[in-house]
Order: C-alpha cells, then structure tokens, then sequence
C-alpha cells in the first residue's frame, strides 16, 4: 500500500515537471526570436549614440548574423566611433566593411566625415567630403559643418572662412552649428576681430546667438589680448540674463592678467566668486600669477609660495616669458627646486618656449642639455622650441641639427617642427636645403601641410628658381592639401624674377582654372614679369583682366605697364598710364616717375622728360639720379633706406 503511494507519488512529480518544462520551452520559444533580439538591437543603438565603442561592438558580437543587416549594423559601430570622436577605430570597421565587399552608403560616409571632424583631422574630413559629394546631389549645411569643426580644431582659421565662403558660392545656409564651429575657429586662432563679424552676421541673418556662442566671443577676445572689450561682453550676458560659467570668467581673468592689469584680474575674481563659481585649475593658476607680482612689487617675493597643483608653475613661467620677463621666470625655476617642487618636462618646456619667443637660442640650447643631465627627457614640445629659437634667429644649421637629434632621441618631430626650419630656410633662400626638408617630411611618413609647400615655394622665389618652383607647385596640386593664393604667388614671383613673362602669365591662368582667386600681388608679380621683357600688349591684357576680376591696380601696378611700355618705346601710351592714374586718385611715386623719364630717354624725349622732372619736383616726390644709358633694361632708382638714413645723419643734433 505505501508502495503504491510513493509510485503514484513520483507518478504525479514526472507530470507536473513534463508540464513545467512545456512550459518553459514554449515561453522561450516565444521570447528568443523576438523580443530579445529587439532587446539587444536596442541595447546596440543605445550604446552607439552614447558613442560607447566598447559596449557597441559587445553587442554587435551578440547579435545574429544576417548578410541583408551587415553595411546598417556597420554604420551603426561607426556612428558610434563618429560620436566618441574616434577617426582611427571608424576606419577600422570601413575598412572591415570593404573587406565584405559592401558598398558603402552616404549615411556611412557622413559619419566617417563627422569623426574626422571631431577628430580635428582636416586632411580626412575633406577626403571623405569629396567622396560624400559623389554620392549627393547637394552637400548638406551638416556637411560642411564637418570640415569647419575640423578646421576650428586645428586653429586653421583660413580653411573655416574657406569652407563657409564656398557655402555662399553654393547657396548652402549656415546654421547656428556653423557659426560655432566658425567661432571656435576664432577662438583657436585668437582673431577676435572675425568672431565679432560672425556675432552681426547671425544678427542679420536672424540666427539670434546663445550664450555658449557668446563664451566663444570673450575666449576669442581674451587670446587676443582685448580685455576691456571681454569684460564689457561679460556684463552685457549678465545683463541679458544669460547663463555665465567658470570658463567665461576665466577667460576675462586671463585677458586682464595677460594685459598686464592685475588689480581687474583680481577684482573679477572675487566677483567670479561671489556668484557662486567654483574656480578651476585655469582660473587658479592665473590668479597665482597675479599674487606673484603682488609679492614682487612689494619687495617679498621670499613670501610668495609656490602651489604644487599641477599645471600652476607653467602658468607662472609661462606669464612671465609672455611679458617677456624671462630672468624672473628662471628665478621661479630655481624657487621651484629650493621649496622642494620637482619641475617636471612640460615645466622646461614651457621655459624654452618662452627663450624661443625672447629669441635667446643659446639660453634655449643650454636648458635642453641640462634637461638631459637632470634625467627630464625632452619631448616634442621641448625639441619644438629649440627648432623654434634658432629658425627665427636665421641659423638654418643649427635648427636642423635640433631635428636630427629629436629623430635620434626617437621622437616623431611634428609638422610644425619642419614648418619652423622651412620657413628659415625660405628667409635666407635655402633652396637645396629647402628641398632637402620637404624630402625629409616625405621620407618620415609626415605628410606636409600648406604652410610647409609654402615656404618651400617661396625659397624657390628668393632663389629666382622657377623649374624648382614649377615642381614643388605639381607636387602639391598632386597632393591632398589645396594650393592656395601664396602658392601660386611664390611661382609666379620666381618666373618674374627671370623675367619670363610667359610664363608668369600662365601660371596666373593656371590659377584661375584650380578656382583660387588671384589677388593684387598675383597680377603685380605677372605685370613685373611683363615690364622687364618689354611686353606691352600682355601687360595692358593683365591689367584688363585684372580690373574685370573687381580688383583694384596699385600704383605699383600702373609703374609695372608703364615700364611696359617704356621698353616697347610706346611713349604715348606710357604717357596715357600716368594721366590715368590722376584720374583714379592713384598718386604715383618717384619710381613711377623714373620709368617715364627713362621711357623719355629711350625715345629721344629730352623736353618731355624735363618737363616730367619739373612737375615731379614741383608735387615733391623727391628727385632721381640720371636715368641709365639706353642700353640698360631697368631705370635708375635710389635706394629709399639709404636714403632715409642719410636725412637721418643730416637732421641728428650734434
């Protein structure tokens, strides 16, 4: 009988578990397709937004594979990238979707195009701008949003107004997002005078500015160095009820401290406080600074302690290099060592900016070897000063060999490094050493910028050397960097100097086929050329062309075309240039005289060229030597600071 029980017992257990375990089965059977892969499809896209690279891709592993889902699922993990800021790890995953042989979409290219320009990476963002406006008809405002973000990161201000002038061109319309991407831009490169342009711009176009675009302004203004101008856009926040933090106050802080003010500095700071402000590292490093000169004035610099915060001895030598006060910045150096605060590289570094910007190389060469002995390996910023001191001193051997050691230290010299040693080489028309940089660039994986092809192009001007420039112009237009106004300028100047009007003259329509527009120095340069191989008719064509662009000719131009004419022995129309240039209130100068007293001579025009002198003396434009034998090819002029200097010595009391 209690047998019968028991079994009857388990009878009923294996039922109720046969029922349990249908059940189970059927609420999962339910559950797993559905729902949880929704669950985890939203968990992605959640991730993604938050710009959470690591959780985004651990879902993407979670998620089954479907061939129809792989390009959307990949754009997702680049959003993703796009949203952290992550240009290196968005490459990854496009190049993972190449791999498959997926095509790409404009949704994916956009956020490739937006990481780059969060990355602040100039050189791709208009890589894929290019490759994204093959896919759309019309680029959109968020398009060129993109590039200007990346400019503003990289404080290219030039590249900003350049994106923002072609969204005119194409009738796109920015938005506020533009506009703040364009004052960062400002911000960056300290040009207050555009951000304040950018503010009445939004007020015309209707886009009323907010208050983190009024932050930008002051920070603009503040780098700039106009602290009164800061402070009165600080108040006029306050007075519209705007929102004002740390970083607005900061940067009134520090235009004050900068200008030298330290009593105002102070003041806005107790204000700052006053409003309830915590102050940040910034704000306590400038008022650190100001406490110092307190100290100083008041003959107890003994007393003043210096803060172990970081950062807050870099600002103090950097304020005090900035002034330039260089002797007190080496003293708080010393002061550093003796109160038992270990100066650390970013500490020398900033001290050797300061030698660079006082231009005391050797002062500069001798820390970076004392760095050496104190065990403080310089980095690139340390390495980058040097280059720095001895570039603007001229000394191109030295620089160099400031390169060549940071290559040997194993240390990656940036572009601005070689910038630095390009633009002495192109003061001193270092033309193979020039060339020799530019190669140095090529073989070291660092691509080179504008501002590198230009100061190579303009070595080949001061060098006369128009075939090196010609290269070095190809190189660039083969390149990724666009060529700009400078560029062609430096080219056309060395084919002027060669005389080769030709040439000069093709060059300048080869600038306007590449859409860079010409300027002033670009038709002078051609109209120079144009002078010294007598080419009249070319030159009256450049001055046509010139004044059809809404360019306006300088009273170099005009000397240029007379000169022209002098040379083709046109005496009357060379006469005409000059009567022209009265007419159009251009006032003409001793050189302008001497080309058409020269072109009197050529002609036998002795009365005329008389009579030229006379009313040159009677408009008292000074006087010129005798005009060169005709056999010459270039009148005679006299050397204006000679000149000065002469009036100098005669009107010095004795």
């Amino acid at each position: 009988m209690k047998a019968k029980r028991v079994h009857q017992g388990c009878r009923i257990i294996i039922i109720l578990w046969f029922l349990l375990a249908s059940l189970e089965q059927n609420n999962f059977a339910e559950v797993r397709p559905d729902s949880l892969q929704q669950n985890l499809e939203a968990r992605f896209n959640e991730y993604a937004e938050e710009g959470d690279i690591a959780n985004t891709e651990h879902y993407y592993t979670k998620l089954p594979y479907k061939r129809s889902l792989v390009r959307r699922r990949i754009n997702t993990l680049i959003k993703a990238c796009a949203n952290a800021g992550n240009l290196t790890r968005a490459e990854y995953w496009l190049g993972y979707l190449q791999e498959m042989n997926v095509q790409q979409n404009p949704k994916g290219l956009g956020k490739m195009l937006e990481a780059a320009g969060k990355a602040g990476n100039l050189i791709k963002a208009e890589e894929y701008f290019v490759m994204l406006s093959q896919l759309v008809r019309e680029p959109p405002t968020e398009m060129f949003n993109c590039i200007i973000d990346a400019a503003a990161k990289s404080a290219n201000i030039n590249k900003a107004m350049a994106c923002k002038k072609r969204m005119q061109i194409e009738g796109v319309q920015p938005d506020r997002i533009t506009y703040q991407a364009l004052i960062t831009a400002c911000s960056n490169a300290a040009d207050s005078a555009f951000a304040l342009e950018l503010v009445d711009e939004m007020h015309v176009t209707r886009l009323e500015p907010d208050d983190v675009l009024y932050k930008s302004v002051i920070n603009a203004l503040g780098r700039s160095g106009r602290a009164p101008e800061a402070e009165k856009m600080l108040r006029d926040l306050s007075m519209k009820s705007l929102q004002l933090d740390t970083i607005a106050y900061t940067s009134v802080i520090d235009a004050w401290a900068s200008s030298g003010v330290s009593e105002q500095s102070l003041k806005i700071f107790d204000e700052m406080r006053q409003q309830g402000l915590q102050p940040n590292l910034l704000t306590y490093n400038v008022t650190h600074t100001m406490q110092y000169y307190f100290f100083v004035a008041a003959g107890q610099r003994h007393k003043h302690r210096i803060s172990k915060a970081p950062g807050t001895a870099e600002a103090l030598i950097k304020a005090l290099a900035k002034r330039p006060d260089m002797s007190a910045a080496e003293e708080v150096l010393v002061e550093m060592r003796t109160q038992g605060v270990q100066p650390s590289v970013i500490t020398y570094s900033t001290l050797l900016d300061g030698y660079a910007k006082a231009g005391k190389a050797e002062e500069a060469e001798e820390l970076l070897q004392a760095m050496k002995s104190l065990v403080v390996h310089p980095n690139e910023f340390s390495y980058g000063a040097l280059i720095d001191s001895w570039a603007s001193r001229g000394n191109v051997e030295k620089a160099y060999t400031a390169l060549s050691d940071m290559a040997k230290a194993n240390l990656q010299p940036t572009v601005r490094s070689f910038n630095l040693l390009l633009k002495a080489c192109a003061q001193k028309g270092d033309l193979s050493r020039s060339t020799a940089v530019l190669d140095d660039m090529v073989g070291m994986m660092i691509i080179p910028d504008i501002y590198s092809y230009n100061s190579a192009l303009n070595a080949c001007a001061k060098a006369s050397n128009a075939s090196q420039a010609e290269a070095i112009l190809q190189s660039l237009l083969s390149s990724r960097v666009q060529a700009d106004v400078v560029s062609f300028n430096s080219v056309i100047n060395a084919y002027a100097k060669q005389g080769n009007a030709d040439g000069a003259c093709e060059k300048l329509e080869d600038m306007i086929e590449c859409a860079v527009q010409p300027s002033t120095i670009s038709f002078n340069s051609a109209l120079d050329a144009c002078s010294k191989a007598g080419q009249a008719k070319e030159a009256q064509h450049i001055m046509e062309k010139m004044q059809g662009l809404q360019l306006v000719p300088d009273v170099f131009s005009f000397t240029s075309l007379i000169k022209a004419y002098g040379q083709s022995e046109r005496l009357s129309e060379a006469r005409s240039v000059l009567e022209e240039m009265w007419s159009k209130k251009v006032v003409p100068n001793q050189f302008t005289y001497a080309s058409l007293i020269y072109a009197c001579k050529r002609c036998q025009e002795d009365q005329m060229a008389a009579e030229l002198q006379a009313e040159m003396k009677q408009r008292q434009l000074g006087s010129t030597k005798q005009p060169r034998p005709v056999r010459s090819s270039q009148p005679k002029t006299f050397n204006v600071a000679k000149e000065h200097e002469k009036r100098r010595l005669q009107t010095r009391p004795k």
